[in-house]
């Protein structure tokens, strides 16, 4: 099983599986959460932030996650870059593949500035930011959107384990 969110910096990917992670964990036992800037961080920040290493940085994070699952371990992988052929090798890959959007208009997402990124953008700070100038592809049939800017971050972690209960995955509990 995993579970892969993707949306813009920001719009809540990371918010979300703090709370689905227990939920999961308490559902089916074993399960990994895969952050993308953790990732980065284990890695020594040895990627930049252009188009090429974006695309590295997924494939290092679904390679991660394929080792994972092969174990009959649950992954959670919360990941900002996505491609359409990213994602489409994610279904082929990934047995038990849930996709969900987590949704947020640029516009929110400058304002909320959490991690100061998107003002470090306007001010010339910062460049290579996906939705600013490197395009944002949203995934095209995901398993769920979450809008982020209606609900708490528990609220999507609970509609995830239901669209997850809705497919029928199976159980991994030891």
């Amino acid at each position: 099983m995993v579970i892969w969110l993707t949306g813009l910096s920001g719009s809540g990917k990371t918010s979300i599986s703090m709370h689905l992670l227990p939920l999961l964990r308490m559902k089916y036992g074993a399960v990994i959460h895969i952050d993308g800037d953790i990732i980065r961080e284990i890695f020594g920040n040895d990627l930049a932030y252009d188009v090429g290493s974006r695309i590295k940085q997924v494939k290092r994070i679904q390679t991660l996650a394929k080792f994972i699952s092969s174990e009959n371990i649950g992954v959670l992988v919360s990941a900002l870059y996505s491609s359409p052929e990213l994602l489409a090798w994610n279904r082929r890959n990934f047995s038990g593949y849930v996709e969900v959007f987590v949704k947020a208009p640029l516009e929110v997402l400058i304002q909320r500035d959490t991690k100061g990124l998107y003002s470090k953008v306007f001010g010339k700070y910062q460049e290579n930011v996906v939705g600013v100038d490197i395009e944002w592809v949203p995934p095209i049939n995901p398993s769920l959107v979450i809008d982020t800017t209606i609900g708490l971050p528990e609220d999507a972690a609970i509609r995830i384990v239901e669209k997850i209960d809705q497919i029928g995955l199976p159980i991994l509990k030891f």
